[in-house]
């Protein structure tokens, strides 16, 4: 088996249900034979996911795209309320 390189990301989101759907989808990704790499999901609650956001530095951006991934759309992000900060 080849080693996978790892991609991490930064996310800030509203409630617990956001954040078990990331959890979910991490584990997902990482047991997924196809994925490219390793993901690696900081994710925190906080009642305003701006807050968080506004205190890091972003090093390099990622843009999420419909047609780009690999799993099919209704395992994507699409609340409002998750906010994807940076890819370090």
């Amino acid at each position: 088996m080849e080693r996978k390189l790892t991609k991490k990301y930064h996310f800030s989101v509203e409630g617990e249900t956001e954040k078990w759907y990331l959890d979910w989808l991490k584990d997902n990704i990482n047991q997924c034979n196809r994925s490219r790499y390793k993901v690696v999901m900081d994710c925190k609650v906080e009642k305003d996911p701006y807050k968080r956001a506004k205190k890091m530095v972003i090093t390099s951006k990622t843009e999420i795209r419909r047609n780009k991934v690999v799993f099919p759309a209704p395992l994507l992000p699409t609340s409002p309320s998750i906010s994807p900060l940076c890819m370090v």
